[in-house]
């Protein structure tokens, strides 16, 4: 398929036209977005518990999640994506995408330990003030946060990972 070609040249032009902005400290945020791709239910259920720690914190809490098949997915209530998404010329376009990338948020944190091209390329496109994500070497000119951890790691102690590390950050005025 031409789009899926395409796809990864359009990922690296946005990235090329992304610029460095002032990020707030995680107490004076107030957007935060979470991208992931789906991978099952018990992920799914972790990912929902991550969100709602945020929302505790009193943060308005956007999710786009990229799910690899379209018929599975209408009983989730969270805004996605699937490939059904990916025009032939290579670009990602629904309601759900649109509207996550009008946001302007304070953090934009991808919750995949591992990369996959559809949400690199909607991570690329979005406006955030700081993007976070799993430390990989390949990945430094997406994020200016990366957190690491052992591919053999629970899910779970990366998410508690990012909200330490995420609590932590001051404004950088």
């Amino acid at each position: 398929m031409l789009g899926k070609l395409l796809l990864p040249v359009h990922t690296k032009n946005a990235i090329r036209k992304s610029t460095l902005q002032v990020s707030p400290g995680y107490s004076d945020a107030d957007q935060i977005g979470i991208i992931f791709k789906y991978l099952n239910d018990e992920h799914y259920e972790k990912v929902l518990s991550f969100i709602r720690q945020i929302q505790i914190d009193k943060k308005e809490v956007t999710t786009l999640a990229f799910f690899p098949k379209k018929e599975a997915t209408s009983q989730y209530r969270i805004p996605r994506y699937s490939t059904d998404n990916l025009s032939v010329w290579g670009k990602l376009t629904s309601e759900e995408i649109d509207l996550f990338l009008t946001r302007n948020f304070d953090f934009l944190i991808n919750l995949d330990t591992e990369s996959h091209e559809f949400v690199d390329n909607i991570l690329s496109r979005a406006n955030a003030k700081c993007k976070i994500g799993h430390f990989m070497v390949e990945r430094k000119d997406f994020y200016q946060l990366m957190i690491h951890i052992d591919p053999s790691t629970d899910f779970e102690v990366f998410l508690d990972k990012i909200y330490f590390y995420i609590k932590k950050l001051r404004a950088n005025a």
